[in-house]
């Protein structure tokens, strides 16, 4: 940057000597013509002479369109801004901000910096054309450039935002936090997040943010996307809303189904006392039935409700832990080295119990032993995760696909709701579920797009 070249066009030619680089100076528009050649950056004022410096602009545009272009005028004029913002100027600097000399110095610096070079005005002229919110901010948390997306979303113009701190518009940020937040970041890596955004009027705008620090010379930045996800979490406002209905829905009907079966239960057993009928076990076998589907429905309303606030847990003590409420002596549990995820760790145990529980129940043989494995798997694009498998009879002549139906059973004492439960308690935490043949031949349920700790 110290070969750059700067050329001040007004009368306040004091403070071009406060400009990085080496610095000349005009005081008519056909002066600052006549000296483009090798300016790298020009800064003008507003009033020159005869002539004005958006008239300026326009004549540096047609011999030099890659020069980068600060105008500053001697008050701001929200007219004036708009009309420089719609002429393409690179930067509105009035002089009656606060800081203005430090804001301007560091203002021409990043501009004399790579991001001045054809690559970065090309790079501007992408990102002002497409459909994302893109910005970039300094260490010190102030925007440098602003894509009229990103300020749309937030109803303000690119020009207003220059020079804000990010924490004006994303509450999440806390400027008492800044500085650790910025240094926590290595270069080259992004950041995806959930927040609001504030807007102009200061209502809230929910957006999805990627960030990615960058070096830029031997300076660091932040580029930050924004999109609007306001469908979104609509849309998981109001599943949230229908699954609390669903299980309020399934906690009154297992509470009225309840007191009659506990009755026709309690009854069926004084009859077993007082006499002897081959019926009565079929009663209570049907009774017992209704007992489990009671309470398999009421568990598959409960589990499907979105995590809202996982805990990092390790996968391999869950497992674990599932095993010592299902495991019998006659199966075997090998589990690999997992790692932690953010889960609900309640729910997680219930996935494994009822993962579990369909390999003891359908997958063994004459209460044949049994070796079910857990363990983790490669990405398969961006989709890892960690899958059950057991060495059983596999699907036989089932359809993989079908075993996650609710209802779907091959046994005549199942309910049908266990791998139903297994997808719920999955789609709530944001994964999926398929169901293949295992190494062995048995069954393996895999499990999705985890992202590990």
């Amino acid at each position: 940057m110290t070969d750059a070249s700067v050329l001040y066009v007004g009368r306040d030619r004091e403070r071009a000597g406060t400009l990085p680089g080496e610095v000349t100076t005009a005081a008519t528009l056909a002066d600052a013509v006549s000296a483009l050649d090798g300016v790298d950056c020009v800064v003008s004022e507003y009033d020159i002479g005869d002539d004005d410096g958006l008239e300026l602009f326009e004549a540096v545009r047609e011999r030099r369109p890659t020069v980068a272009f600060v105008l500053t005028p001697e008050t701001g004029d929200s007219e004036l801004a708009s009309r420089a913002v719609d002429a393409g100027v690179t930067a509105f600097l009035p002089r009656d901000l606060p800081e203005y000399d430090r804001r301007l110095r560091e203002r021409v610096s990043d501009l004399l910096s790579d991001e001045a070079s054809e690559t970065g005005q090309l790079f501007a002229k992408i990102v002002d054309g497409v459909g994302v919110g893109v910005a970039l901010y300094a260490a010190d948390g102030q925007f440098r450039y602003v894509n009229p997306t990103y300020a749309d979303l937030l109803d303000q113009s690119p020009q207003s935002l220059l020079d804000t701190p990010v924490w004006e518009v994303n509450p999440t940020v806390d400027p008492d936090r800044f500085e650790r937040y910025w240094a926590s970041f290595a270069v080259g890596e992004t950041r995806r997040a959930e927040a609001t955004h504030r807007r102009s009027d200061g209502t809230e705008l929910p957006v999805e943010t990627h960030t990615t620090a960058i070096t830029v010379g031997d300076r660091q930045y932040h580029v930050g996307t924004i999109t609007d996800i306001s469908d979104r979490v609509a849309d998981r406002d109001a599943l949230e809303r229908q699954n609390e209905r669903l299980e309020q829905f399934a906690s009154a009907i297992s509470h009225d189904l309840r007191n009659p079966l506990d009755v026709a239960m309690g009854r069926t057993t004084v009859l077993t006392e007082e006499c002897d009928s081959e019926h009565l076990e079929a009663i209570a076998g049907a009774l017992d039935r209704m007992d489990e589907l009671i309470t398999d429905v009421l568990t598959l309303a409960r589990e499907g409700k979105q995590i809202q606030n996982g805990e990092r847990v390790s996968l391999d003590r869950i497992a674990e832990s599932a095993w010592g409420t299902v495991g019998t002596a006659d199966a075997t549990l090998s589990v690999g080295t997992l790692g932690d995820i953010e889960a609900d760790p309640s729910r997680l145990q219930r996935l494994f119990e009822n993962l579990f529980r369909n390999s003891l129940e359908h997958g063994r043989v004459d209460d044949a032993e049994i070796t079910i494995t857990v363990d983790r798997f490669d990405p398969e694009g961006s989709a890892g995760g960690f899958f059950v498998a057991d060495d059983g009879v596999g699907f036989e002549d089932t359809d993989a696909n079908a075993v996650f139906d609710q209802g779907f059973t091959t046994s005549e004492t199942g309910t049908g709701f266990g791998l139903a439960i297994v997808e719920s308690v999955a789609e709530a935490h944001g994964w999926t579920v398929r169901a293949r043949p295992s190494e062995t031949g048995g069954a393996r349920i895999d499990v999705l797009g985890v992202e590990w700790c």
